[in-house]
């Protein structure tokens, strides 16, 4: 009887094939091509998202800022967060893909904190109140829009946000 097994090398080169696919595949979708600016104005901040440096903003499905101190979020989004979880047992879990909402994206790079741009709902860790802006806090900012994501850190100075270095891992990874 013959052994229809497969060489051992092939075998081996088509493992690593398969993986360095899935291992790019992965990369690509952990890209950040949004790039958020902040604009202090009127003594509120403004958000503009830009895809790499593209000079329109960028259509987003989300946006959101989260303190790193509390961890309290206020966030925008083009979908109600309830309408992709169902419970069961108690637990919260992510509806079927056939009973998921289609996620859409809304020309709304500019956003000023607090505001609800026209289109989005508003969410958050606080009960969908608006949490102020603490002096001397640390915070993030991120936009995401499908695989299309960008985040930055920022801090409350003298009553202006300020831009911090980048953060390598982001707090609001999805």
């Amino acid at each position: 009887m013959r052994h229809l097994a497969i060489p051992t090398q092939r075998r081996t080169n088509q493992l690593v094939s398969g993986l360095m696919s899935l291992v790019l595949l992965l990369a690509a979708c952990q890209i950040e091509d949004l790039n958020i600016e902040i604009v202090n104005e009127d003594g509120s901040v403004l958000f503009i998202v830009h895809e790499n440096d593209a000079p329109d903003p960028a259509p987003l499905s989300r946006f959101g800022v989260v303190s790193h101190y509390s961890g309290a979020r206020w966030e925008v989004s083009t979908y109600e967060e309830s309408s992709l979880y169902r419970m069961q047992d108690g637990k919260k879990l992510l509806k079927p893909l056939d009973e998921l909402p289609e996620i859409k994206a809304l020309a709304a790079g500019a956003i000023r904190f607090g505001e609800v741009p026209r289109g989005f709902f508003i969410q958050g860790s606080s009960g969908n109140h608006l949490v102020a802006l603490e002096e001397g806090r640390v915070y993030e900012a991120y936009a995401n829009r499908g695989a299309h994501r960008g985040h930055i850190s920022f801090t409350i100075e003298h009553g202006v946000a300020v831009k911090l270095p980048p953060v390598t891992s982001p707090l609001s990874s999805p």
